[in-house]
């Protein structure tokens, strides 16, 4: 879920309103962004649920 917000928040809300490339056909493959941002995001897993430790020093 996390690479799908990141995708939406990049692509469809600043790519749109700030780079019109974004808005052109031939622009980036909207499929295959898509499909990374989710592989990006589930690669992110184990950092998520990894509980984090306090290192004392």
């Amino acid at each position: 879920a996390y690479g799908l917000l990141l995708y939406v928040v990049n692509f469809q809300i600043l790519g749109r309103t700030l780079f019109p490339w974004f808005t052109n056909p031939m622009g980036p493959n909207q499929g295959f962004e898509v499909f990374i941002h989710a592989v990006y995001g589930l690669m992110l897993v184990p950092f998520f649920l990894t509980p984090w430790r306090r290192v004392s020093g």
